[in-house]
């Protein structure tokens, strides 16, 4: 796999263009051997971060989608991807008990892109909701809906957030 130089999943995570070896390791900023893909989605998602999370700015949404589909899952890799989606999940907690929803909330996404975790997906549209996007976050939990893997007791949960973001928009009105 190669990553193209000046793609946007490049520019936001500032890695240059990089092969897969055969030990999975991929060249990182300044020419760095031996960081794998952990460290590239942890570069990805300080980038989102340092840069006001994904308000206002397309292109980072843009980059971390790129980023996320460039680092699908394939063999063993599978477990390296799984390890940072759930870091990226452990550093979202970490930002909500801190408050810091935006920041929550791009843990979550960036978790959610590379896993396709549910629980990722619920928590983003969580931090949607504390951030005070109403809207967006009725929107989130409605797509999160059509979901045909959703387990039951993440179905019902969404659908209570669902009923308090409506009752939340209507006090609102």
């Amino acid at each position: 796999m190669r990553m193209a130089e000046g793609t946007p999943a490049a520019a936001a995570a500032g890695v240059a263009p990089a092969d897969a070896s055969a030990n999975g390791a991929l060249s990182t900023p300044r020419g760095e051997k031996g960081v794998g893909r952990p460290a590239l989605v942890r570069a990805a998602s300080d980038v989102l971060v340092s840069k006001g999370g994904e308000g206002g700015g397309g292109g980072r949404k843009r980059a971390l989608s790129t980023l996320a589909s460039q680092l699908r899952p394939v063999g063993r890799r599978s477990e390296q991807l799984d390890a940072s989606a759930e870091l990226l999940i452990q550093r979202g907690h970490d930002a909500n008990r801190r408050g810091e929803f935006v920041e929550a909330r791009s843990n979550f996404r960036a978790a959610f892109e590379l896993s396709s975790k549910a629980a990722a997906q619920i928590s983003a549209a969580n931090m949607t909701l504390k951030i005070g996007d109403v809207a967006a976050a009725i929107q989130e939990y409605t797509t999160i809906l059509e979901r045909q893997d959703l387990a039951e007791t993440h179905r019902e949960a969404v659908l209570r957030k669902v009923n308090e973001a409506t009752h939340l928009q209507e006090a609102s009105r």
